[in-house]
């Protein structure tokens, strides 16, 4: 429970592990509240764990292959995951079975939720799709290649990221594309959006991490560091903190000023990464099987003192 990360002179804590994956996790959120997060995982389910116990309180089955993407919608009352071979489903949050199921068209459905609960999804064939119960209301063809990480953008934006090396932001009015961000040299693996819709965060096949301008498109930072792929990205709830999650078995802490604050270990590929609503925790998934939730005791002290990173 020892491991630790410099930050700034603190450190984030371990404070516990959560077993009970048996495959590969690759997505994870956090639920509104923040005492719960929710896992997608390589083995066909998807998990609910409390954090202050460690405990998993519900294991989401019915999949028909790997779980590799997951949203909830505003309320906390519907889990949406997304599967390797297309398939989408819905679950109440309290109920093991899926009470919906539905076909993104293409492999590889990555899922999100727009404000107003409609399911947003991308997939292998690069298309967007916008679902009201379980029916097509809108479909964009976004990407010349696999899409890779849906996100919504408030109510009216969404970003999609793609193997073909770019980040998108489309509106949810007419579904035009608002603005191209080009500059990786590999595939963009994940995206995050600062709280404020500012700027995001992506990730790249090309090691890198990129901060965009969400208006004018221009990259204002590319933080180096990881010496492999890296998977995913997220920005604290205070925009004080980004991590990325890489196949080199760490999690890199940055500053929004683009500073490595520090480096957590992990035993295998990361491959999620979120923290909690309230800044305070960061929540790894791994390769190992296993969710990793660290304190951010000096993240918390310095949102509460109105410090700077």
């Amino acid at each position: 429970m020892g491991r630790r990360a410099a930050l700034g002179g603190h450190f984030a804590v371990l404070e516990r592990t959560l077993t009970g994956h048996t495959n590969f996790i690759w997505d994870v959120i956090a639920l509104p509240g923040g005492s719960r997060a929710i896992s997608a995982s390589n083995d066909g389910t998807a998990a609910l764990w409390d954090l202050a116990n460690g405990l998993r309180l519900r294991s989401y089955q019915g999949a028909p292959s790997e779980v590799c993407s997951v949203a909830v919608d505003a309320n906390g009352t519907l889990v949406i995951g997304g599967c390797m071979d297309g398939s989408v489903l819905i679950w109440q949050l309290d109920q093991p079975e899926p009470h919906a199921i539905f076909h993104h068209g293409a492999a590889d459905a990555k899922v999100a939720v727009i404000s107003g609960g409609d399911v947003l999804t991308g997939g292998a064939d690069g298309a967007l799709k916008r679902w009201r119960e379980g029916v097509v209301i809108t479909e964009v063809q976004a990407h010349s290649a696999p899409i890779l990480k849906v996100v919504a953008l408030g109510a009216d934006r969404v970003v999609t990221v793609s193997e073909d090396r770019t980040a998108r932001i489309w509106s949810a009015h007419d579904w035009s594309c608002l603005c191209v961000y080009e500059g990786h040299s590999g595939g963009v693996n994940s995206a995050a959006i600062a709280p404020s819709g500012q700027w995001i965060v992506t990730a790249s096949d090309d090691y890198s991490v990129r901060l965009w301008d969400t208006h004018s498109g221009e990259c204002q930072r590319t933080l180096w560091g990881h010496s492999n792929t890296v998977w995913r990205v997220a920005v604290d709830p205070r925009e004080r903190l980004i991590a990325s999650g890489s196949g080199d078995n760490t999690v890199r802490l940055w500053s929004a000023g683009g500073e490595e604050m520090g480096e957590l270990r992990h035993p295998d590929c990361v491959a999620a990464v979120t923290f909690s609503p309230d800044g305070e925790r960061l929540i790894v998934g791994c390769d190992d099987h296993v969710l990793y939730v660290y304190r951010l005791p000096a993240l918390g002290a310095r949102m509460a003192d109105g410090g700077s990173s």
